[in-house]
């Protein structure tokens, strides 16, 4: 038997002070109460939270600690019970204030948001009607009941639960209607839409109660499943978090406490309700008085204390009025000690419960919606760039036009691609345009080493050379060209992601360089060439010789060239396959291309191939008519190498500042005398060379026929590539796919549908992508028109 405190006299003007509920319902805070939980409701069916977080008050306690009966206090309404855990799967509560004439209604709806195998949320929310509304409180508990045990058999369809009989349901019973497997809980909701004048406007979302043990027989993973849906829900900083704590046991020892102060360490979201105070011994009311009165545990929002049917009562199926009127009763009784001020009067019984909650929901709400708007606009753009990012849905209607379509884009971005037409199409040319300036570089590095010296003088005098480029040639001087940092396609490589890799990792600069050759050893090449030729006459066959001799290794830098190109393009092919055909890999298309790509890369290859071997032969044979290069390089050339052996045998370096004075003086005259000399170089050709006048004109000669031929290769040889690979594979890709895919077969409709069949996981993308669209736009557009 309980025993009561100090009774305390009460005022009959205070006894109602503290249960009297404002009528909130009858203002115009209440329109816009309604119409906020109104525009949440909407929110939450069309899967809003899946996008933004939505603003809402979760239910949460421990098993048996009065959770049922405060929720069936607010809501009026019978929930299911049944031993161990009464609610398996979320129930929303959407509570609105009808006009006194209307009549009590409520409509049961299942929201399926959740893969009850995966846990995962769905691409799209579902909320259906279950059965017609309920207009008699009394049959709603089985509604109830046959709504959850829908839920918790998704194998079977949930219209066959709406007539099902639950009246004698036992938790023994295999599951219902041939179920595969019945749930022990699930993360789908029921919900209601409760509509009576006695109702408040005010929504919330009644979740299971936290177990720590399971019955014989259930999973003890239930009890990690139902602590994780409780934390999902409410670890949202939008959540206000409605604490059920039974009065029978210390707050510290009720898990579902340490769930809130594990999401809400400040205790600012969460809202506390104390249960069944009427099992409270003497002397146990001291620490819940400071409990209540927020002076203990203390929560932002605070503390109340409601009284609910005890489970005699509730055997005696006590209705809602009566509940009421005995709660009412049991705080008006000045025996209590619940008294002790107005502040705590207030938090008395579930009418003011209520009233609170609503409040603070609206707030909470109005407060959000700034936030919500904000988040709603992202959250559509990155739906929208989500689909954006998708290939369109195939047109199975016309195949063969359908793969001609793609078959001509994908040709057009290739030709764009080959013509650098803007910088949207400029990598694949600047990715293989450093191989032409290497094959530059490599071939520039074979120019014949003629020294003026013999070998001898060079060993006895330990002559150096260092040569000039004409002053015409558009190259760095030689003495640069060596000292730089010799060019290398290694950052295009690392980009390349095509199979022969190992064979473009070959194309490395040529560092060969043919050895030097002594003017004594050019006479001998002479004399080993002489048959029948006249005195002072040279074989051509000597310079034809020494020329052939200076191009050995142009073929193998030409062909190195044009494997990197060749890659590079192969690569990018590749890639655009990829993005226009990439989807149809389960069809086979994607490889079919892909095949049909390497064959036309393949053909065009061995064409230019051919065609580059053939220039090279071309250079096999001597001929040029730039005489004006020709004769210019000659007379540089000349003029050098004869200054250089002067000095030479003179023993002068050419730096002594009177020996400059006397060529100044010495041009100066012959320009007098009306000849045509205007540089030291001018005079270098007056000089005699004895024995090797003839060598180091021939050596003069080739020299500059080589600097002609290679001015020729570096721009014939790049043009050459282009023309008859990558320009030919841009004009001839379209009509060699057309043909090799059978797009002109009498079977080639049958043939082309089976080709573009898309792949069901990219189906599937774009169902939830479009989806997640629809969704977004639908929220977005409920929240930017929203003005109550």
């Amino acid at each position: 038997m309980r025993c009561c405190p100090i009774k305390h006299q009460v005022a009959p003007s205070q006894t109602s002070s503290y249960l009297t509920m404002s009528n909130i319902s009858d203002s115009h805070y209440a329109l816009r109460t309604r119409e906020l939980n109104k525009l949440i409701t909407q929110l939450r069916a069309l899967g809003a939270q899946a996008e933004v977080e939505l603003p809402r008050i979760a239910v949460i306690g421990n098993q048996s600690a009065g959770k049922s009966s405060l929720v069936e206090a607010i809501s009026g309404i019978t929930v299911p019970r049944s031993t161990g855990t009464c609610t398996r799967c979320p129930m929303e509560c959407r509570l609105t204030q009808s006009s006194p004439l209307d009549t009590w209604r409520c409509q049961v709806s299942l929201r399926i948001e959740y893969d009850n195998d995966t846990g995962s949320r769905l691409p799209s929310v579902r909320e259906h009607r279950f059965g017609p509304p309920v207009t008699d409180p009394t049959l709603l508990e089985d509604v109830l009941r046959r709504a959850q045990l829908a839920i918790l058999n998704p194998s079977v369809d949930y219209k066959r639960f709406i007539d099902y009989d639950v009246s004698n349901l036992s938790k023994d019973d295999p599951p219902p209607l041939d179920s595969i497997k019945q749930l022990q809980f699930s993360k789908n909701v029921v919900c209601l839409d409760l509509s009576s004048p006695e109702s408040t406007d005010l929504s919330f979302i009644d979740l299971p109660g936290i177990i720590s043990n399971v019955a014989d027989g259930e999973d003890r993973n239930n009890i990690d499943v139902v602590r994780n849906l409780v934390i999902e829900h409410i670890k949202g900083k939008g959540c206000l978090i409605l604490l059920t704590l039974t009065m029978r046991d210390d707050i510290e020892n009720q898990s579902a406490a340490f769930l809130a102060k594990e999401v809400d360490p400040q205790g600012h979201r969460t809202i506390g309700v104390l249960t069944k105070p009427d099992t409270l011994l003497a002397g146990e009311y001291g620490p819940w008085l400071e409990v209540l009165q927020n002076r203990r545990h203390s929560l932002r929002h605070g503390y109340y204390m409601t009284k609910h049917p005890s489970t005699d009562e509730l055997s005696k199926k006590l209705s809602f009025e009566e509940a009421r009127t005995r709660e009412k009763d049991y705080f008006e009784d000045p025996t209590n000690p619940w008294w002790e001020n107005d502040a705590t009067r207030k938090r008395l019984g579930t009418r003011n419960l209520t009233a609170s909650l609503s409040k603070l929901l609206s707030s909470l709400i109005d407060e959000a919606l700034p936030k919500l708007r904000e988040d709603a606009s992202k959250s559509l753009q990155e739906a929208r760039n989500a689909y954006s990012e998708l290939p369109p849905p195939v047109n199975v209607t016309n195949p063969t036009a359908e793969l001609l379509n793609m078959i001509t884009t994908f040709s057009n971005e290739f030709h764009h691609y080959t013509a650098g037409s803007s910088n949207s199409y400029a990598s694949m040319i600047q990715k293989y345009k450093p191989a032409f300036k290497i094959f530059k570089f490599n071939v520039r590095k074979t120019a014949p080493d003629f020294r003026p010296y013999t070998i001898q003088e060079a060993k006895d005098n330990s002559l150096g050379w260092e040569e000039v480029l004409p002053d015409d040639d558009d190259d760095e001087h030689s003495a640069a060209l060596e000292k730089q940092q010799q060019p290398t396609p290694d950052n295009v490589l690392e980009e390349l992601s095509v199979q022969d890799v190992d064979a473009v990792k070959t194309i490395e600069t040529r560092l060969e360089r043919l050895h030097p050759v002594f003017v004594d050893q050019v006479k001998t090449y002479i004399n080993g060439s002489l048959t029948r030729e006249l005195p002072f006459n040279v074989p051509f066959s000597a310079k034809d010789g020494l020329i052939q001799h200076s191009m050995v290794l142009w073929e193998g830098h030409a062909l190195d060239c044009f494997k990197f190109v060749r890659a590079v393009v192969a690569d990018h092919l590749s890639k655009l396959v990829d993005k226009h055909f990439g989807r149809f890999v389960s069809s086979g298309l994607t490889d079919a291309v892909g095949s049909v790509v390497q064959r036309i890369v393949d053909r065009y290859e061995h064409k230019t191939i051919k065609r580059i071997k053939w220039m090279l032969r071309l250079e096999q044979r001597p001929f040029t008519q730039n005489n004006h290069y020709f004769s210019a390089y000659r007379e540089n050339y000349l003029s050098k190498y004869k200054g250089a052996r002067r000095r030479q045998q003179q023993g002068d370096s050419g730096n002594d500042e009177e020996r400059e004075q006397k060529m100044r003086e010495a041009l100066a005259k012959l320009t007098e005398l009306g000849f045509s000399a205007s540089s030291p170089e001018d005079l270098e050709k007056l000089s005699s060379s004895n024995s090797y006048e003839e060598e180091l004109t021939v050596m003069a000669e080739v020299r500059a026929y080589w600097q002609v031929a290679y001015k020729r290769i570096i721009d014939v040889l790049p043009l050459s590539i282009d023309e008859d690979f990558i320009c030919a594979i841009a004009a001839k890709t379209q009509e060699m796919m057309v043909t090799e895919l059978g797009l002109s077969d009498t079977d080639a409709t049958e043939k082309v549908r089976a080709y573009i069949a898309e792949d069901p996981e990219l189906a599937e993308e774009r169902n939830v992508v479009n989806a997640r669209l629809k969704r977004a736009e639908e929220v977005w557009s409920s929240l930017a028109m929203f003005k109550a």
